[in-house]
């Protein structure tokens, strides 16, 4: 039974991340962290400007970041409520079972094969 829950919350969890296009916006933060960085260390452009432009980075990374935390907060809830869901149904404690050494390994390799599988079946 667990590592049959580690498998189906990691496929569901892989899921939830790529329609939440989390990758993309990871990327997007990384990409505006390095922008502003350059800005930062740049000879060419005023402190005025320098200030000016940092301030909207800094707003800019302060918004994707709350983003990102939203959608990890949201995914750790829907886990939750599964959890809560099956302990009324089946009496199964979930979170239990996927955080034993077990159900981890299970869970990392579930993920990483769907992945390879569906990169290989559905080329977005």
């Amino acid at each position: 039974m667990t590592i049959f829950l580690s498998s189906i919350t990691a496929i569901v969890v892989v899921e939830v991340l790529i329609r939440m296009s989390i990758v993309s916006r990871g990327r997007s933060l990384v990409k505006r962290i390095n922008t502003a960085s350059l800005v930062l260390r740049s000879n060419r452009i005023s402190d005025t400007w320098k200030e000016r432009a940092l301030l909207r980075y800094a707003l800019d990374i302060v918004t994707m970041s709350g983003m990102l935390a939203t959608i990890l907060i949201l995914i750790v809830a829907l886990i939750g409520m599964l959890d809560a869901f099956l302990r009324i149904l089946i009496r199964v404690d979930l979170l239990e079972r996927i955080i034993s050494p077990i159900g981890l390994a299970t869970a990392t390799l579930a993920a990483f094969v769907y992945l390879v599988l569906r990169k290989r079946l559905f080329r977005d």
